[in-house]
């Protein structure tokens, strides 16, 4: 869906769902259907995806898109940059963090879907 067909509302309304704290989830496209599903989180300075690593149904392939990620993925510990990917398995568990001053977006994919 070109993001100009879908209208002012339904880019900052139906599209996203505040987590809140700094954390913001954007399903792309705004359906659930099919066997992959496109989502953007952004994170504020200081916010992270989850207060501890999780773990979830399907495998996960992300890029960072802006900014610097810290990626606890249990047991390690990675720093991801601007264009840097990873695919988290679906059984590992997993936090983003944002420590930058500047908001951090991924973007990723997760097979089958779950959001």
């Amino acid at each position: 869906v070109a993001q100009g067909t879908l209208g002012q509302h339904a880019l900052h309304g139906l599209l996203q769902h505040v987590i809140g704290n700094g954390v913001d989830y954007a399903m792309l496209p705004p359906d659930t259907e099919g066997n992959v599903e496109l989502c953007q989180i952004t994170l504020a300075p200081g916010a992270s995806s989850h207060a501890t690593p999780i773990s979830h149904r399907g495998e996960e392939v992300a890029v960072v898109l802006k900014g610097t990620a810290r990626l606890e993925m249990e047991p390690a510990v990675y720093e991801l940059n601007e264009g840097d990917s990873v695919r988290i398995r679906s059984e590992v568990r997993h936090c983003w963090h944002n420590e930058s001053s500047v908001n951090l977006i991924v973007l990723f994919a997760v097979s089958p879907p779950g959001f």
